[in-house]
């Protein structure tokens, strides 16, 4: 069960972080949409180096507004977190801190997915080597993710396991 400070922790950090957050991925967003879908394409009919100079222009602005959210998202991420540790892991046996820990490594995924897709065209465009490379970093860091998850709820895990 979520508790009265924890909801009134939700309600004032989606207040604070919210709006600022929210505007900034926005305005990432259509920086974005309007650079793959209008500009680089516009540059790429004109010729080769004109489209470096806008894929260089337009991912230094996306990854400016992102590296300017990124502190909200961490913290509306952990204020998130709680809602599902406290409805599904807590339920499965795990301590609290381990399932809020659980429930933000679980929410960790998408993120680092999504931004890797957002950031898919513009390595893509600079070189097929650097969007490998990157993508081997992702995985990595999955990985990594997924060796954590396991190792704070192996309690929890192995009782299943041999539960069945």
């Amino acid at each position: 069960m979520v508790t009265v400070e924890e909801i009134t922790n939700f309600k004032q950090t989606l207040r604070e972080q919210g709006p600022k957050t929210f505007t900034s991925l926005l305005s990432a967003i259509i920086i974005w949409l309007f650079s793959v879908l209008v500009f680089i394409p516009i540059a790429s009919s004109i010729g080769k180096n004109v489209e470096l100079v806008i894929v260089l222009i337009t991912l230094s602005a996306f990854s400016a507004i992102i590296l300017v959210s990124l502190r909200g998202v961490n913290n509306l991420l952990d204020v998130f977190s709680v809602i599902p540790a406290r409805k599904y892991f807590v339920k499965k046996g795990l301590s609290v801190e381990s399932a809020i820990s659980v429930s933000k490594l679980f929410l960790y995924v998408p993120s680092i997915l999504f931004v890797y897709l957002l950031y898919f065209p513009y390595l893509a465009l600079l070189h097929p080597a650097i969007n490998g490379i990157v993508l081997i970093f992702v995985i990595i860091s999955l990985f990594l993710i997924s060796l954590n998850i396991v190792s704070i709820s192996k309690k929890v895990i192995t009782d299943w396991l041999y539960s069945t």
